[in-house]
């Protein structure tokens, strides 16, 4: 898993002062697009053959608060990989304590621009998707 850590700002904050749900949704994002940059050669790849891929889903479950002045850490990747769609899990831990804040499924297909579709994960794609997934996924 890719990893990236955050610090919480005074403006991620909610009236209760912790981390409002919405930011949370900022952070997976940050997550992703460490982990996406990783992976820098293949997006750029895809991108020249008008393929990207599109959040379709998003199921996060919420653990525990956090406050301000906590560094997050965002674990990050892709641990399945299906014949129409595949799945980015992700992780937020308080950094130093182990402690789980949130983990999350991130449902993705992969989408091509020019043709304006989603397209099957199959032969070469399949393969250059797997390519960036965790040991295991399938």
């Amino acid at each position: 898993m890719e990893k990236c850590e955050i610090t919480v700002r005074g403006y991620h904050l909610d009236q209760h002062g912790h981390v409002n749900n919405t930011r949370y949704m900022e952070f997976l994002e940050e997550g992703r697009y460490v982990f996406l940059d990783k992976h820098a050669g293949q997006m750029e790849a895809w991108n020249d053959r008008g393929i990207t891929l599109f959040v379709v889903k998003i199921t996060i479950n919420y653990r525990s608060p956090s406050f301000l002045g906590e560094v997050l850490e965002i674990r990050s990747g892709i641990i399945r990989a299906g014949a129409r769609s595949g799945v980015i899990h992700q992780d937020v831990f308080r950094r130093g304590t182990g402690d789980l804040i949130i983990d999350a499924d991130v449902t993705f297909v992969v989408f091509d621009t020019r043709l304006g579709k989603a397209l099957p994960v199959e032969g070469a794609l399949r393969a250059e998707l797997l390519a960036m997934a965790e040991p295991g996924c399938e």
